[in-house]
């Protein structure tokens, strides 16, 4: 299992300039909330103002790459802890690589990118195999779509 084509990797770069957005925090009625204490009776000064944030502004860059050979290096099916409906759900988290072409995918040091997918919800009653689960995914993701199985 793996999969081939061409792939745009996306990645964002700062572009140097700064910009400014402005932050509303919403008038809440105080009596619904509880008590605070300490630093957090500060956060209760906020409500009905506002404030301006800088930050670095980015921008998306891509590159293309034709003919590369993309692996799932891992899929682990597990229990996060977080309990939904009375249920502890499972997740399936995949680690994959991207190779230049598939003659070096199995030399060490050859690949060009790697990267953790998010997590994908997981249930052994509609899906069988982590593998096929986590390539159908990828080839969703952004830049991936022009890929194939091979």
């Amino acid at each position: 299992m793996a999969l081939t084509g061409s792939w745009n990797h996306i990645w964002q770069e700062a572009t140097g300039e700064i910009e400014t957005h402005t932050i509303y925090y919403p008038l809440t009625d105080s009596s619904s909330l509880p008590p605070l204490t300490g630093s957090d009776a500060n956060l209760r000064y906020t409500a009905g103002t506002s404030e301006s944030v800088q930050y670095s502004a980015s921008a998306d860059v891509s590159q293309s790459y034709d003919g590369v050979y993309v692996k799932i290096q891992g899929a682990t099916v597990y229990y996060p802890g977080e309990e939904s409906d009375g249920n502890f759900g499972m997740e399936l988290n995949a680690v994959y690589r991207v190779y230049p072409s598939k003659e070096v995918a199995f030399d060490s040091g050859s690949a060009i990118h790697m990267g953790v997918m998010d997590p994908i919800e997981w249930s052994f009653d509609a899906m069988t195999n982590p593998f096929e689960t986590a390539y159908d995914t990828l080839k969703t993701y952004p830049g991936f779509e022009n890929l194939s199985d091979c």
